[in-house]
């Protein structure tokens, strides 16, 4: 890999110091934490958005069955 400065994920050319593989293990650890919390998130949005697909076929039977009950009344 070449080396970049600004990122932190990108190895340093050259040995690597202790200071540097902390470093990088921190920036390591940070970003898997990063990529898991949003694949959490996605998900949990998509399981959100799955249930209010089925939302309005409930609400058109209920409005159906309440509809039927006023008629008998």
């Amino acid at each position: 890999m070449a080396n970049n400065v600004g990122d932190p994920l990108v190895l340093p050319n050259g040995s690597i110091t202790r200071s540097r593989a902390k470093r990088y293990g921190e920036a390591m650890t940070l970003y898997v934490q990063v990529q898991i919390t949003q694949e959490l998130h996605d998900v949990a949005f998509n399981k959100f958005c799955e249930e209010l697909e089925g939302l309005p076929t409930l609400l058109t039977m209920l409005e159906t069955c309440a509809d039927g009950v006023a008629r008998l009344c």
